[in-house]
This record gives structure tokens, sequence and C-alpha cells, in this order.
């Protein structure tokens, strides 16, 4: 890797790694770099004359980056910082030839600092004037559809209306800015069916499994109103959860069907049939505030044999089964450690006995004269004929 100019200077000086000037310090990338408190007091000058001081949030900035581009290293050791552009200028000359972004390289200067010649100047001039656009267009409000124009120099605003953006935001406005029309806050969500059949063939013999699952919300929480409305006008013919489907094919196909693991299951275990035929109808689709739950509906579906189930029950199993498994887990865990712990414990004990000699081998020859060793199994069976002794 090429020195910087900062390095060639401190060497060709007759400096070395060990012995330098007090204002830079060694780097691990093999050569010298500024140290902060010299940068702080550096004053910077872009090409087209704005003034930038050490020691401000822009002159920090400047002074922490480095850029690499074309083989060359815009650094403030090479004595060509890259500042980006206050005014947001892409066509100046200045910037580097085929640099993507406004960014021009600026150099030491013994100019005297002044703030009405400066770039921090040109910076809160350029961030007022944003300001007071934005708020000419939205009218005082904070409005996630309102993006920056860059084909106005930095400073202009146009309105790209997405009801997912305002979704996302969580806006809370009583009046859309983009629509110009007042706004329903009211919490809501998008509720939908769906009617799971299975019609499974072996030979000429059929079966049918029907299942319904009621409640199902596009949304993890509730959302304007509004924005729920625009967004199942505009969106349900292209939200896949939402679209009917019917597929026929082999128990051997299930594992190739994606993002159905519902049935992928059923269907892997029914490998006697000749063929299943899965349809997915999604129904009812609505706006609520709520669930509601049809009993009388319900009642109709289980007496045709329709295993009718909620979302939210489903949920709220799904979650108590996770909690017992948690548990179980933790139990299990809680024993390994107490089974490890009296091991331990074990070990520890036998290993002060031997230590202190209480523990010995006894040499006294064994009493065998109560011994019995019965000639038959019957003898061995019948334990009441010798109460006093130990039957072997």
């Amino acid at each position: 890797m090429e020195q910087n100019k900062l390095t060639q200077a401190i060497y060709a000086a007759g400096y070395t790694k060990e012995r330098h000037p007090e204002y830079v310090r060694w780097d691990s990338w093999q050569g010298f770099v500024y140290k902060r408190e010299y940068l702080a007091q550096v004053t910077w000058e872009t090409p087209c004359g704005l003034l930038i001081r050490g020691k401000s949030a822009m002159g920090i900035g400047l002074a922490e980056g480095e850029v690499s581009f074309q083989g060359i290293c815009y650094c403030p050791e090479n004595d060509n910082p890259m500042l980006l552009c206050p005014y947001d200028r892409k066509d100046c000359s200045h910037i580097p030839k085929g640099f993507p972004i406004p960014h021009c390289p600026c150099h030491r200067t013994d100019r005297h600092y002044r703030y009405e010649d400066s770039a921090e100047k040109a910076e809160e001039e350029l961030t007022r004037e944003k300001r007071r656009r934005y708020m000419n267009l939205t009218q005082g409000a904070c409005c996630a559809c309102v993006v920056s124009d860059t084909d106005c120099g930095g400073a202009g605003f146009k309105i790209q209306y997405d009801v997912e953006r305002c979704i996302r935001s969580d806006c809370r406005n009583p009046f859309c800015v983009a629509r110009q029309q007042e706004r329903d806050l009211r919490r809501a969500n998008v509720y939908y069916d769906v009617r799971r059949v299975w019609i499974t063939r072996t030979g000429f013999l059929r079966d049918r499994k029907e299942t319904v699952m009621r409640g199902k919300k596009v949304f993890p929480k509730p959302v304007a109103r509004t924005d729920a409305e625009i967004w199942l006008s505009e969106r349900k013919d292209s939200f896949a959860q939402l679209q009917s489907k019917s597929t026929i094919y082999k128990p051997d196909m299930a594992g190739e069907i994606p993002a159905q693991k519902d049935h992928q299951r059923t269907v892997s275990q029914c490998v006697d049939q000749d063929c299943v035929h899965y349809q997915y109808h999604v129904e009812n689709i609505r706006v609520a505030a709520r669930e509601h739950r049809d009993s009388v509906q319900d009642q109709l579906e289980t007496e045709r044999g329709v295993d009718v189930i909620y979302a939210t029950d489903a949920h709220r199993a799904a979650s108590e089964k996770k909690r017992a498994e948690k548990r179980k887990r933790q139990i299990k865990k809680r024993l390994r450690q107490e089974r490890a712990q009296d091991t331990s414990q074990m070990g520890a004990e036998q290993t002060s006995l031997f230590q202190n000699g209480a523990y010995t081998e006894t040499t006294e020859p064994l009493d065998r004269s109560t011994w019995i060793f019965p000639n038959n199994d019957e003898e061995r069976k019948d334990n009441n004929e010798y109460p006093d002794r130990t039957i072997l």
C-alpha cells in the first residue's frame, strides 16, 4: 500500500517511526496520521471557497472520513478529504469524474475562518429552506408520503402516496396530506376466513376432509380504518394469502409445494392414496375492529362435518404449548444440574474419606454358617421354612 503524503513528508524531514512530531501518531496502516487535537485547529477550504472549521460537526466528519476512488485515497493526510456539497450540486465541475455522490475534495488553508463564508452557514440555510418547503407542503404535519426530491437541488420535496408506508409508520394524522381527505383513525384490521378441503382417492374410494380457519388477520396489529380500507381495495388482488387456489398432486409431491406446511403434513401421511385434491378458499374478507364469532353459523358448519377453528384460539394453544415445552426443558435442566451437583458432592466426600484414612478395607472373614443353598426351586421359593436365615 502506498504511503500517504504526510508520511512521505515526515520521512523526508529526517524523522523516524520512533521519533516524530507531536501532532502525528503512528497508525496501524503503517503510516502517520494527524491527531484529533491537531485536526480540530485546522481550517479547511472547498474548491469553491467555502471555509470549514475543524472543531465543528462538519469539520469532525471531514477529518474522520476516508474515501478511495479510482486509485486515489481522499483523506486529511493527503490534503484532499471529501465533503458532501451543502448545495447538493450534482453537476459541479469540482466533483471527481464518475463519483456517484456530490462530494468535492477540500484542502487546508491559512485563511481566517468567517462564518459568513463558511460551509456551515450554507448547510444551515439549506436546512431552513428544506424545512420551509416541507411545512408549506404538509401544513405543519409529519407525513411519511412526503419524500425528498433530488431534482430540486436537495431542498425540494414531493408526494409519493403509498398506503403501506402509512401503515408502517403508523400515521396518526387526522387529515391526509397526500389525498387531501379526512382520515378515520379508529383502529381496525383486515380479517378473512380460510376454508381448506382435502379430497383423497384410493381406487374408487374417496375421502373428504374440510376445515375452516376463521378470523385470520392481515396486519399483526390494528391500523387506521381508512388505511385498512384503502389497502384492501388496492392490494386484494395481489396479496397471496387472499388468493384462492386448487391443486391436484400425488402424495410424493407434497414436499415440493412451498409455503403450505399445513397440508404437506396431511398429504405426506396419505401414502396409499392415488392422488390428493387440495382446495384453498378465501372467504368473508372484511375490515373490522375486532373478531366476530357467529355461533349459529359455526353450529351449521359442525353439523356438516366441517372443523371450525379460530385463529386466536389456535394462536393461544400454540403459545401455551410452547410455554409447556419451555417449562419441561427448564425442569430437565434443573434436574441435570442437581444430579451433577450431587455427583460432585459425593466425589468430594469420598476423596476426603480416603485422605483422612476413615475408609479402610475389612479383612475379617465372612460368617457363612447362616447361608443355605437350596437343592431345588421349591426350596428356593419357600422362604417361610427358614425365617431366621437368608436364602440365596
